[in-house]
Formats: structure tokens, C-alpha cells, sequence
């Protein structure tokens, strides 16, 4: 699963690849329902891909920060890196 997530500390584009366990389990005025909660209607573990945002105003396009993070992901699984 990939979704912005808020890093305390970091800049726009940072991203991080968590267990949905390290993830706190409430919802957020973005989602009904949180990730955790999301997460249990799978028989797997659940991953997700936390990327921090420039901008959560309603209505704002993709930032550059979050776009070149976003291509970086993108380059780095297509060429079969672990995040």
C-alpha cells in the first residue's frame, strides 16, 4: 500500500517502507478508516509506502519533491532494488 504519511523532521520526498504493526492504529481526517484497520482484511502481513508531503491543502497537484521521490521509487523496483 503507499500513502502520504507525515515524517516529524523530515522534508518533502522523504519516503519509508514500515510493517503496517509500526503504524499507529486511528483514523485521520484523510481516511474513514485506518491503514491498521485496513490491514487486517488481509491474510498476509501488510507493508506499507509512507511518503512525506509538501502540501496537504485541499486541492494542491503533486509537489516536485514528492514527483522525483515517486520516480525514484518507480527506477529503483523496476531495477529489483529492496526499499
Amino acid at each position: 500500500m503507499v500513502d502520504c504519511m507525515y515524517f516529524p523532521g523530515e522534508e518533502a520526498g522523504y519516503f519509508e517502507f514500515l510493517s503496517v504493526d509500526k503504524i499507529m492504529r486511528y483514523a485521520v481526517h484523510t481516511h474513514n478508516i485506518s491503514l491498521g484497520n485496513i490491514a487486517d482484511f488481509f491474510n498476509m502481513p501488510v507493508y506499507i509506502l509512507g511518503i512525506h508531503p509538501q502540501n496537504v491543502e485541499f486541492g494542491e497537484h503533486l509537489s516536485a519533491p514528492v514527483k522525483n521521490a515517486a520516480d525514484r521509487i518507480i527506477a529503483g523496483i523496476n531495477q529489483g532494488v529492496q526499499l
